[in-house]
Order: C-alpha cells, then structure tokens, then sequence
C-alpha cells in the first residue's frame, strides 16, 4: 500500500543528487551563456563606438568640403 506522508530512501537520494549535481551544473551552464553574451555585447558595443567615430568624421569632412566649394 502507498503510504502519502513518509519519505523513502529514493527520493532523499533524488534530492541529494539534484542539489548536489543537478543544480551547480546548471549554474555553470547559465554562467557560460552569460560570459558569451557579455562578450558578444562588448564585441557589438566597440562596433557601435567605431561606426559613430567613423561617421561624425566623414560628417565633418563632408561638411568641410562643402563650406569651402559655397560661395
């Protein structure tokens, strides 16, 4: 018969194994895709800071070329 309310010796071990083993493994796993996207973020925030520096220069050379050739 199925007793409801007592623990057995298999769902202590589940437990301890979850807890254990299950639980700092998925930590690790979540750890390593942030590292990742931390990267990749850092990656895309350099080329953001690039593509900018680049445009506000070709804007100021532009610009500069066009004062020079108005009368």
């Amino acid at each position: 018969m199925i007793e409801w309310h007592k623990e057995t010796w298999y769902s202590s071990l589940g437990t301890f194994v979850f807890l254990a083993v299950g639980l700092p493994v998925l930590f690790f796993y979540i750890g390593l895709q942030y590292v990742e996207f931390a990267k990749v973020d850092a990656d895309a925030q350099a080329n953001i800071k690039t593509a900018i520096t680049n445009l506000s220069q070709e804007v100021e050379r532009r610009g500069s070329a066009v004062a020079t050739t108005t009368p």
